[in-house]
């Protein structure tokens, strides 16, 4: 290489010795337009000025042409020597605006694409590993969605993530598919919880006072959905500190509540007792069926004599058998 003069009078020259203390060659030449010999020549002068910091591209970028980068003006990625192309913040602008819309495993692909794109490397690869370390570095997460919350999100609003999961199952909510997570669109999360059956004012859940009644089993949910006890409405509350099942919980006046409880203490005949049971009845019923005609008691043969009297000692003409 042939030996420049001593002196360093150019603008970028200058520029070199003022900022470019620590920053990598590359970004220099790409903001002065200079050969990486050339700046490497002046930064060995060692009369650059010392800095706490190095300044990267996008700074000496803003500092030699007075505004800062936009895309295009960005150089080619350098191939590190681990064989990765780096990062670079249009790279990473275009990241954050994926997470949340897309997986990492599709944002892997638009920005291979890219890459490939700006290279001309066709095995310029983006992997999804890379993705999700990037993604943590600008600190975002792949649960960071946008326009939309994610079923564990929607159920601790409404304290259930069983009756999300329900509504969703039956696509009562609409969602959408952001790699392993399920997103929940605001508009249909508003929609979907305006149709939400709220107790009214002052009604108690009608579980408090299972105990109370010596009730042990579910039995009391069940009667309340055959109309056997009075004011009882199911309801499926959200955002009131109150936990729900995918089935609704059940409230009745807090009126009615005092009334069951002293008639249970006094021995009186609650609203359920002899009052008959479908589901029961149908239980029953078949029980009886089977008891009635058992499958072990087999088969009787009767002959039938000639003169048309039944007799079972085999002696006859014609044979009949007989279920019981």
């Amino acid at each position: 290489m042939t030996r420049r003069r001593s002196t360093l009078t150019s603008d970028w020259e200058q520029f070199v010795l003022l900022h470019g203390w620590g920053s990598l060659q590359p970004d220099l030449a790409a903001v002065l337009g200079q050969t990486e010999d050339d700046i490497k020549f002046v930064k060995a002068s060692g009369a650059c000025v010392h800095h706490p910091k190095r300044k990267g591209f996008a700074e000496l970028f803003t500092l030699w042409h007075g505004k800062p980068p936009q895309d295009a003006d960005w150089p080619v990625p350098r191939l590190s020597r681990a064989g990765a192309y780096a990062w670079q913040a249009p790279e990473m602008a275009l990241l954050a605006t994926l997470v949340g819309t897309l997986g990492p495993k599709e944002i892997a692909q638009v920005l291979t694409a890219r890459l490939v794109k700006l290279t001309g490397d066709k095995n310029a690869e983006r992997s999804k590993e890379s993705v999700l370390v990037q993604t943590n570095r600008i600190g975002l997460t792949t649960a960071d969605l946008v326009g939309g919350l994610t079923t564990a999100q929607a159920g601790r609003e409404i304290g259930s993530h069983s009756i999300v999961l329900q509504a969703v199952s039956k696509k009562q909510i609409r969602v959408e598919r952001i790699g392993r997570i399920w997103k929940i669109p605001h508009a249909a999360w508003e929609e979907w919880k305006s149709h939400r059956v709220f107790p009214p004012k002052g009604f108690v859940q009608l579980s408090t006072i299972r105990t109370s009644l010596a009730i042990k089993s579910d039995k009391l949910s069940e009667f309340a959905r055959a109309g056997l006890i009075p004011t009882a409405v199911r309801c499926n509350p959200y955002g009131a500190g109150v936990n729900s099942t995918q089935f609704g919980t059940w409230f009745i006046d807090p009126k009615v509540a005092k009334q069951l409880l002293a008639d249970r203490r006094a021995g009186r005949p609650m609203p359920w007792h002899a009052k008959p049971n479908m589901d029961n009845l149908k239980i029953t019923y078949k029980l009886w069926c089977t008891r009635k005609h058992p499958a072990g008691w087999g088969r009787f043969v009767f002959v039938v004599k000639s003169d048309g009297r039944r007799s079972s000692t085999g002696v006859g003409v014609a044979c009949q058998a007989i279920d019981f």
